[in-house]
């Protein structure tokens, strides 16, 4: 019996960070997620600066992506001292 490993997606997050108000505050998350086997993706965008939150949803074998484009609720923007990376990020949800 073969048994797939159960590893089906592929994750890919990117954080860009800047020394404003004494720390470094998030000023941008990037994560693009890809199912290997359906080749599915999710892309999510987020400029913490402006609030601007951005979203790619679509196919790798169609050419029809469906772009939504959304805003942060308002509250307090992360920083690199309030952010545990070994429990995995979770942006707020945004505002539809």
């Amino acid at each position: 019996m073969y048994v797939e490993g159960t590893g089906t997606d592929l994750t890919h997050e990117t954080f860009t960070f800047r020394y404003q108000n004494t720390e470094f505050e998030l000023i941008g998350y990037d994560a693009v997620n890809q199912m290997r086997s359906t080749g599915d993706y999710d892309n999510k965008s987020i400029n913490y600066s402006t609030g601007n939150v951005e979203r790619t949803v679509g196919n790798i074998a169609q050419s029809k992506d469906v772009v939504s484009k959304t805003r942060l609720p308002v509250g307090d923007q992360p920083n690199l001292s309030s952010i545990n990376l070994t429990e995995g990020f979770m942006p707020p949800e945004d505002e539809s």
